[in-house]
């Protein structure tokens, strides 16, 4: 995870929505994140934080130089 980064339309991110920590897709441009079966609007009534983008795992979800070639 790189906390340095703007999350951006389908990345993956790791977040706090409300009480719960989340590691979800976000659609920045919506402000939708979908995580498992649940996909949920981004409102003002809600608590969102992003703490950092998921730059790479098992597979690489965004180029990373050392990673993905």
């Amino acid at each position: 995870m790189d906390a340095s980064l703007t999350a951006g339309d389908n990345d993956i991110i790791v977040c706090q929505l409300d009480d719960e920590m989340l590691c979800c897709v976000f659609n920045r441009s919506a402000q939708i994140i979908s995580h498992q079966r649940m996909t949920k609007q981004i409102t003002a009534d809600h608590h969102f934080q992003v703490f950092g983008v998921v730059t790479s795992s098992v597979r690489c979800h965004r180029p990373a130089a050392v990673f993905c070639k």
